[in-house]
């Protein structure tokens, strides 16, 4: 996912086995069947690669905040 989104405003999204991003108009969450199972999101910010595992709290969140480099 890396050189994928290098050099782009792109937000990237990995999710692992046994897990799903959810979304509903305009919010999201992550729905995963094992404890194990997690979602990242990545983005480059000033030369920066970052990444950040997805909050898996079953609340719906807002889905513009998550697609915007940072949270």
């Amino acid at each position: 996912m890396k050189e994928s989104i290098k050099g782009k405003d792109l937000v990237g999204i990995g999710i692992s086995n046994c897990c799903a991003l959810e979304i509903i108009d305009d919010e999201y969450r992550l729905i995963k069947s094992e404890i194990s199972a997690y979602g990242i999101k990545a983005f480059w910010d000033n030369g920066d690669y970052i990444e950040e595992k997805i909050d898996s709290s079953k609340e719906y969140k807002k889905l513009n905040e998550f697609l915007q480099s940072g949270w």
